[in-house]
């Protein structure tokens, strides 16, 4: 599926994950689903109750980390690409 199709066809989007995540806990013995798409954050809680595996949804943890990254005082370089542009005099 497409990202047009997860955001315009919810009910679909779920159904397509659920099957998708018991496929890999069942076939493949996975132990953790990492989501990939905003499109499907809000299944995380129904997923992991019915597979009692850890399912980690795309924009709860990009919030954390984000958090994490605020309380650090962390920030993008400033040199390079990131650095200040040079001030110029306009005449």
């Amino acid at each position: 599926m497409s990202v047009a199709e997860l955001d315009a066809d919810p009910e679909r989007t779920k159904a397509a994950g659920m099957a998708l995540a018991h496929r890999m806990v069942e076939e493949d013995g996975a132990e953790i689903i990492i989501m990939g798409c905003a499109a499907m954050a809000g299944y995380s809680d129904e997923l992991e109750h019915e597979l009692r595996i850890p399912v980690l949804d795309p924009l709860k943890v990009t919030l954390k980390v984000t958090e994490a990254l605020v309380d650090l005082g962390l920030t993008h370089s400033r040199i390079g690409l990131y650095a200040s542009p040079t001030p110029r005099e306009f005449k």
